[in-house]
């Protein structure tokens, strides 16, 4: 899937919320056990902490028009990455790679949405991880259908 390069050129980018009614309910918090757990190793640690720190600036934003500025030497920084303004940079690569796994999307080359809850591993996804933790994703998944409640399964 291709999609509208993002241009960090400016040294800003800004977030906004992505809204999915289905996932937002079921979904995980990007600073959950889950979401390091079994995301971790599926997008990388890089994009992981990315994902915590904008869900973080976005925390207490209701409104999915609000644009929450962020600047992208510092927010690389703080997540131990290095800036240099080029495309290819890892800041720049983590991004793309974000974007790859949906975890954010582009709404403008300077706008990103961000996944406030992270959906559940898919098939594939979970084929990746270590048996273990693939015996353990099933073993949470199951505990989740059951303290689900039927409503929302049906919408699911």
């Amino acid at each position: 899937m291709t999609h509208t390069p993002m241009d960090l050129s400016a040294g800003r980018l800004d977030l906004s919320i992505w809204t999915d009614p289905v996932i937002d309910q079921l979904g995980h918090d990007p600073r959950s056990t889950y979401a390091e757990t079994f995301w971790l190793g599926i997008i990388g640690p890089s994009a992981l902490w990315f994902l915590r720190l904008a869900v973080g600036r976005l925390d207490g934003t209701r409104d999915q028009d609000v644009v929450v500025p962020l600047d992208v030497a510092d927010t690389a920084r703080c997540i131990g990455m290095s800036w240099n303004g080029g495309k290819h940079s890892p800041f720049a690569r983590m991004i793309d790679r974000a974007i790859r796994f949906g975890t954010v999307r582009p709404l403008d080359p300077h706008t990103l949405a961000v996944r406030r809850r992270l959906p559940p591993l898919t098939a594939r996804q979970t084929e990746r991880l270590p048996e273990r933790l693939q015996r353990h994703h099933k073993a949470v998944q199951l505990t989740a259908v059951r303290s689900t409640p039927a409503s929302i399964r049906e919408t699911a």
